[in-house]
């Protein structure tokens, strides 16, 4: 797993860096677009707002990861609902622009690097929305066990329909690998995150033990 991941990773992180951080920049802002990147944005908008029906509305006293947070656009939602959110993104252009539109939110911490890092500690949500994608099934089977045990309730993500399969082998795998109680997908949504390619949401959350 770790070449391929890491492969992809800095392939990534060059296209994000260097080919496509200002349309990025432009898609997350309120400037005009066409009507393609329209589509994209207002299916990003839905899944954002998807993700945030699966939180509790006062989020006061948490600590969020959002790993590949981009522009800050979630990390910002998940502030102005109270939570502490430190914001992950391999490309360091995509993080300066979250934080330059995040300065009048106190509770957001910006990194630039991997969101597997496990120096970031231990929180009570993650969420990984479209972060994952990029990578092979084995890739996120890997990264989801490894947010299991960093997590205390739940973890969001999204992927897209081809590995759905691997998303539900990885929470028998970190159930069975001792992450702690049985992870199980407790809900999906389908929708559409860029007008075109359809994106499952899920999430895994930790059973009664």
């Amino acid at each position: 797993m770790q070449n391929t991941y890491l492969a992809k990773r800095a392939s990534l992180e060059n296209y994000f860096n260097e080919v496509s951080s200002d349309a990025w920049d432009k898609l997350t802002s309120n400037e005009p677009v066409s009507f393609v990147r329209q589509l994209v944005r207002e299916g990003r908008q839905k899944m954002l707002l998807a993700i945030l029906d699966k939180l509790p509305q006062d989020l006061k006293g948490t600590r969020i990861l959002d790993a590949g947070c981009g522009t800050g656009v979630l990390s910002r939602m998940l502030d102005e609902r109270g939570a502490e959110v430190v914001g992950v993104d391999i490309s360091d252009k995509l993080v300066d622009v979250a934080k330059n539109r995040s300065r009048s939110h106190r509770n957001i911490e910006y990194f630039s690097g991997d969101m597997n890092e496990h120096s970031f500690g231990n929180f009570d949500y993650i969420i990984a929305m479209d972060s994952l994608i990029h990578y092979n099934a084995e890739d996120v089977m890997s990264s989801l066990a490894d947010f299991s045990y960093r997590a205390n309730n739940s973890v969001l993500f999204t992927v897209i329909p081809s590995t759905t399969n691997s998303a539900s082998e990885a929470a028998c795998f970190c159930a069975a690998d001792g992450a702690g109680d049985p992870i199980v997908i407790v809900g999906s949504a389908l929708k559409s995150s860029n007008g075109a390619l359809p994106v499952v949401l899920a999430t895994y959350d930790w059973l009664p033990s």
